[in-house]
């Protein structure tokens, strides 16, 4: 029966319930993609593993890339939480404070990232791909907004032009550690010493001293 009031007992105890389950899908299939990637799980292994009924992860998420999404929505969520709580100076800080929080991601469940991102990466799959790349691309699009708002860039730069840059550069730099064509130490020094070379050609002089330091290497 409806209810004026608001939604019934029945259909907040029903939606609690459903939420359950779906964290539990969540976790268990973060655990599985730790282990073996998204290629290396059935959805029947996820069910069991989550102790629901096969049909359960279909009902609520669709299909495996919906899963799989829904994994990395959490997770974005908790990257996003993680940066803004850092009290970055400027504009121009709050890039580097990205890569740092990126990195210690990264750094915390090397295999749960690698397993996730090099399968995406070279995925025909155009959901899996809006899913969870586009929502990321959202975070870049950030972070270049702030430095044509906060009147940082030289006269005539192209804050598109910029964000396609700071983009790839990232991307390489990650994808040269999935890879394992470089540790992650280095991918992030790179991805550092790229923004930094990047951003001295765009930004007033102003942020030329903040940025040459960038480019000196952390002692060993």
């Amino acid at each position: 029966m409806y209810n004026l009031d608001g939604p019934s007992p029945v259909v907040s105890q029903r939606e609690r319930g459903k939420e359950r389950r779906r964290a539990l899908i969540r976790s268990a299939a973060r655990e599985l993609l730790r282990k073996t990637g998204p290629d290396g799980f059935s959805m029947r292994e996820l069910a069991d593993r989550a102790n629901v009924s096969p049909a359960t992860p279909y009902n609520l998420f669709g299909t495996k890339a919906g899963v799989l999404i829904a994994v990395f929505d959490a997770d974005l969520q908790e990257f996003r939480q993680a940066f803004e709580r850092i009290p970055s100076a400027d504009p121009v800080a709050h890039l580097f404070d990205f890569v740092d929080t990126a990195f210690a991601f990264f750094q915390r469940e090397p295999e749960f990232y690698r397993n996730m991102l090099a399968p995406i990466a070279a995925s025909s799959s155009g959901e899996l791909r809006r899913g969870i790349i586009d929502p990321r691309a959202t975070v870049y699009a950030d972070l270049i907004k702030g430095l044509v708002d906060g009147d940082v860039l030289r006269p005539g730069i192209s804050g598109e032009a910029l964000l396609r840059t700071i983009t790839n550069l990232m991307t390489i730099g990650v994808l040269n550690w999935i890879n394992e064509d470089s540790a992650l130490t280095q991918s992030r020094a790179d991805v550092q010493t790229g923004f930094a070379f990047v951003l001295l050609a765009a930004c007033r002089e102003t942020f030329a001293p903040f940025l040459r330091g960038k480019l000196i290497p952390p002692a060993e």
